[in-house]
Formats: C-alpha cells, sequence, structure tokens
C-alpha cells in the first residue's frame, strides 16, 4: 500500500517546518504539493532531503504556483 498526501502549501519556504512535521509524523510515501510561490531555484531541497525524500520541483519565476513531489520511493516524472 502507497501511503500519499496532497497540500496546497501556499508558500513553501513559510511553511517549511509543518512539512518537515507532517513528513516525520506521517511517513508518506509520496507527497504531492501545490502552490510553492517560489523559483525553482529557491526550493528547500536540502532541507526536505535530510528528511529522505527525494523531489522534483517547478517554480515559476516571479513567485508565482509552482509544483513540487516528494516521495520516500522511486517515482518517475513524465
Amino acid at each position: 500500500m502507497i501511503r500519499l498526501a496532497t497540500f496546497n502549501v501556499n508558500s513553501v519556504r513559510k511553511r517549511e517546518p509543518h512539512i518537515l512535521r507532517f513528513l516525520a509524523r506521517e511517513q508518506v510515501d509520496l507527497l504531492f504539493l501545490q502552490e510553492l510561490k517560489c523559483k525553482t531555484e529557491e526550493f528547500p531541497a536540502l532541507e526536505l532531503s535530510a528528511a529522505g525524500y527525494k523531489m522534483h520541483a517547478v517554480g515559476q519565476p516571479g513567485g508565482r504556483n509552482g509544483v513540487a513531489v516528494l516521495g520516500r520511493i522511486p517515482f518517475d516524472i513524465v
């Protein structure tokens, strides 16, 4: 069984502590984030990967929208 969750994060950098607590508590296999509100290069990848997740994020210039997938299991972006 795969455990997955979605989160309309409305600013991943502001919600990073909440995301880390959620991941530690729930141990989901896949987490889908939307409304990152940051550029791809501003995504807190190091902090989130320290929690044991691989990720793929696509932010937007100007800090609008953006999505990301975090996974403890292998996944492909198609």
